[in-house]
């Protein structure tokens, strides 16, 4: 091998350096160490706090984890974008009422069909009645 051909790239050395000292954390993820999801185990599926100090202070943990702690910039948004937006929020009011009014009509429904429905109040009412008549009528 050529001297020049055996060095690693920085960036190879900072993900195998990785893989090396965040052993504990890759076993977490379900064995990824050495593949293409160990970054992400590390970086992103690990909670700080079960993150060991040496594995945090690897230099590719560390550009990782600052890159996505810094905030990306708010972009200006075009009318066109704001108008969309607002009628899309709008839509989305007059969907969230369409579904309130149908719940209140469904538990109305159930309330009436648990308590025997109006209607049937209404013939239940009239039976009793008829039947009073007709008692009083055979006492005569």
């Amino acid at each position: 091998f050529d001297r020049q051909e055996a060095e690693v790239d920085i960036e190879c050395a900072k993900w195998i350096d990785m893989n090396v000292v965040c052993e504990k954390e890759l076993a977490r993820c379900g064995g990824v160490a050495w593949g293409s999801d160990s970054v992400p185990c590390v970086t992103e599926w690990t909670k700080d706090g079960d993150m060991s100090a040496d594995c945090s202070e690897t230099q590719l943990v560390m550009d990782k984890m600052g890159a996505k702690s810094e905030p990306e910039p708010e972009r200006e948004l075009s009318e066109e974008e704001l108008s969309k937006r607002r009628r899309r929020k709008m839509a989305r009011k007059r969907a969230a009422g369409d579904v309130r009014k149908l719940n209140a009509d469904n538990q109305k429904a159930k309330e009436e069909k648990e308590s025997g429905g109006a209607k049937a109040k209404k013939r239940r009412a009239k039976k009793k009645k008829k039947s009073e008549r007709v008692d009083m009528d055979s006492d005569l």
